[in-house]
């Protein structure tokens, strides 16, 4: 009997054990938005977020239910008025983050001819409203324990029941905004 305990104390203790890779990251972005007086753009960075991964080959695609958030006030136009219209738009103080998961990845799918860009689904919540958004993979780059997604996708404010902006009564914002995200994930050391 002590050799039976024996032998399967070391065939468990042998078994190969699983680790999980600890990753960091953030997502740096830009939006393009345009208006009856003029077009626009801004950027904003998230808040770091971290995330578990059972291995070293990892990327977007593993994100599923990883929240990225975004503060509304680290959204930045470089014009003051302006960003004080979006922000009053956002209701910033009654709804200061943004939040994004990735909800569906199809980042391995690609075309037989390869040049088809790979796609992911994000579920955006803006105020109390969450929606799907489907996004192209521009672009990955791996080195080393780093990967940099290239994201890209357009936004309606109206379907988030946001009313855009209008300047002196006549010029208005248009609902459609493009928004273009790199998406960062490093090893934590």
């Amino acid at each position: 009997m002590m050799k039976f305990v024996l032998i399967l104390t070391l065939l468990f203790v042998m078994l190969p054990v699983g680790y999980a890779v600890e990753v960091r990251g953030w997502c740096d972005g830009a939006f393009y938005g345009t208006s009856t007086l003029h077009d626009f753009s801004g950027t904003v960075r998230s808040r770091p977020f971290t995330a578990s991964f059972a291995e070293k080959q990892y990327g977007i695609e593993d994100l599923e239910g990883v929240p990225m958030r975004v503060r509304v006030r680290d959204m930045d136009t470089g014009n003051r008025r302006m960003n004080e219209n979006m922000y009053k738009m956002f209701e910033v103080k009654k709804y200061p983050v943004i939040t994004g998961t990735v909800a569906e990845s199809r980042a391995r799918e690609t075309a037989s001819s390869g040049d088809t860009p790979r796609r992911v689904t994000f579920a955006i919540t803006i105020q109390d409203r969450t929606k799907h958004i489907d996004a192209a993979i521009k672009d990955v780059r791996r080195r080393g324990g780093r990967v940099e997604t290239d994201v890209e996708f357009n936004v309606s404010l109206n379907a988030f029941g946001l009313k855009p902006p209008t300047f002196f009564g006549i010029f208005r914002v248009h609902d459609k905004v493009r928004v273009t995200m790199t998406i960062v994930l490093t090893e934590a050391a």
